[in-house]
């Protein structure tokens, strides 16, 4: 019996023939699954339905290697495309939109980063009843959980075929909660200025003579309030630190919508020259800086935005 030993130089030309091995794929065609020609199982809406409400609920069961659905809704079939309701991805099983009525055409497919299956097509229509009990008023504008910068607020909709009138409602925080503003109008809109900052739920039913529907609705953050300005931690003013990776933090005020920071260095204090510049939630940043002067600020931005001033910038000398 032989036993031999493989010295450094082979391990290495080994490593070097798997590495080359591993480089001839791409990363996608390892990780991900082939689904090529594949197809989801729909659950609902079946071929064909005809649905008493204009709430309805796509699903279908995931497959196997799937990141996300590629779906599409179009009025009234794809081959006489008259409106595209929806041409979205979807991660999941499911998604929900209230639609007028009339015919429509959906198809959807499974993707992933490398591979994309093949569509199913479906058709289905939604019906005109003057009962509006299982109907849904289709809301337009503003959009769930917008963060808003105005008191004065436009409200839309789309008409519900039956409708006498709508009943636009405004509680404060969420649905069924204090009410804020009610009224009842003809039209497709409504105005309504607020008279603090905070978190609402609106919506609108229909309503005719013999029936009415239930609200559809939507959550909203009503923020006018500018973030105050941040106030600047380290480095200190006229600072000077060793080069390499520098770390700057300040402090943001809380409350209100959500906050996120620019933070500028340049190496001017009129900032006409930026080096870096970042957006963070973090209150801090660290950036590499060789030797030299820099000038440093931040200014707050929140989520409905409202910007805040300039803090007072600092100045840094790198050695």
């Amino acid at each position: 019996m032989y036993i031999f030993k493989k010295s450094r130089h082979v391990h290495r030309a080994l490593l070097g023939s798997l590495l080359l091995m591993f480089s001839l794929y791409s990363c996608n065609e390892i990780i991900e699954d082939d689904i090529t020609g594949k197809t989801v199982s729909i659950v609902t809406p079946a071929d064909g339905l005809s649905s008493s409400t204009n709430q309805i609920v796509f699903w279908w069961n995931e497959l196997e290697g799937a990141n996300w659905y590629h779906l599409q809704i179009v009025k009234p079939s794809f081959s006489n495309v008259q409106s595209i309701v929806a041409d979205t991805n979807v991660s999941g099983e499911n998604f929900t939109c209230f639609l007028s009525y009339g015919n429509y055409q959906w198809r959807i497919r499974p993707e992933n980063s490398a591979y994309t299956g093949d569509y199913v097509v479906r058709s289905f229509t939604v019906e005109s009843d003057s009962d509006l009990t299982s109907q849904y008023v289709p809301l337009v504008l503003p959009l769930q959980n917008d963060t808003l910068n105005t008191s004065l607020q436009h409200f839309s909709w789309q008409s519900l075929p039956y409708s006498d009138s709508y009943t636009f409602t405004i509680w404060q925080n969420s649905y069924g909660g204090t009410t804020e503003y009610t009224t009842s109008v003809t039209s497709t809109n409504a105005d309504y200025t607020f008279l603090t900052d905070g978190s609402f739920e609106w919506g609108v039913k229909a309503v005719n003579a013999i029936s009415e529907s239930d609200y559809n609705t939507r959550k909203i953050f009503i923020d006018t309030q500018i973030p105050s300005t941040p106030v600047l931690n380290m480095p200190t003013d006229s600072d000077t630190l060793s080069a390499g990776s520098v770390s700057f933090s300040w402090t943001h005020a809380s409350g209100g919508s959500l906050v996120k920071d620019s933070v500028l260095i340049a190496t001017d204090n009129t900032f006409d020259t930026v080096v870096f510049s970042s957006f963070t939630t973090n209150q801090s940043a660290i950036f590499t800086l060789p030797a030299g002067t820099y000038f440093w600020k931040v200014k707050s931005i929140d989520a409905a935005g409202n910007v805040s001033p300039w803090a007072a910038y600092r100045r840094l000398t790198i050695d």
